[in-house]
C-alpha cells in the first residue's frame, strides 16, 4: 500500500467518523437550557426508562434527548 493510498483511506475514515458522530453532538447543543435546568421530577423520560433515579443516571449516556 502506498503512502498516498493510506493517507487517503485514513482521511476518508476520519471523515466518516466525524459525520457519524455529528447528530449526537448537535442534539446536545440544541437541547434547551431550560430543559436541563428543570428539577428531576419535571424531566420527561423515554418510554421504558428505569424507574429508579440512581439506576437511570447510571445507565444514561447523556444524549440530551429526554430532557
Amino acid at each position: 500500500m502506498t503512502r498516498r493510498r493510506f493517507l487517503k483511506k485514513a482521511a476518508v475514515g476520519t471523515g466518516m467518523l466525524v459525520a457519524a458522530s455529528l447528530p449526537y453532538g448537535l442534539a446536545r447543543l440544541m437541547t434547551p437550557r431550560e430543559a436541563l435546568a428543570q428539577p428531576a421530577w419535571r424531566r420527561l423520560r423515554p418510554p421504558g426508562a428505569l424507574k429508579d433515579e440512581a439506576a437511570f443516571n447510571a445507565a444514561c449516556i447523556g444524549c440530551g434527548l429526554c430532557g
